[in-house]
Formats: structure tokens, C-alpha cells, sequence
């Protein structure tokens, strides 16, 4: 049982990021809670997830005024 090591292959490096994101752009015409519910809605977040992150931005606007 020698210390054997395990080849990783070649190594290259990536032009992209391993994961794609798509670009939202919300209207900008609308109110921020509006754009973020509008944004959400697009990628499909679940109704719960949605409240709960636009309740924590109203809180913290509203403590930062």
C-alpha cells in the first residue's frame, strides 16, 4: 500500500463561470418591493420565499430610513 497519487487530468482554464445566470432586468418604472416581487415571480421563487424577502428589505429600509 504504497502513497499512490490519483491523476487529476489536464488542467484548462474556463472562459465562462461555471454556473449561467440569466439577467433580469425589472422595470424600472416600478417601486423597489415591485421589482423584486417582479424578478422573483421570474425565477420562479415560491410565494413564502417572496414575502419573506420583501418583508426583510421593507425592515431594513425602514431602519436605515
Amino acid at each position: 500500500m504504497g502513497n499512490h497519487k490519483r491523476s487529476q487530468g489536464p488542467v484548462t482554464q474556463r472562459s465562462q463561470p461555471a454556473v449561467a445566470y440569466e439577467t433580469v432586468i425589472p422595470n424600472p418604472k416600478l417601486k423597489l418591493l415591485d421589482q423584486m416581487r417582479e424578478v422573483m415571480r421570474l425565477k420562479h421563487y415560491s410565494i413564502r420565499t417572496e414575502r419573506t424577502y420583501c418583508d426583510w428589505v421593507r425592515r431594513y429600509v425602514r431602519f436605515h430610513e
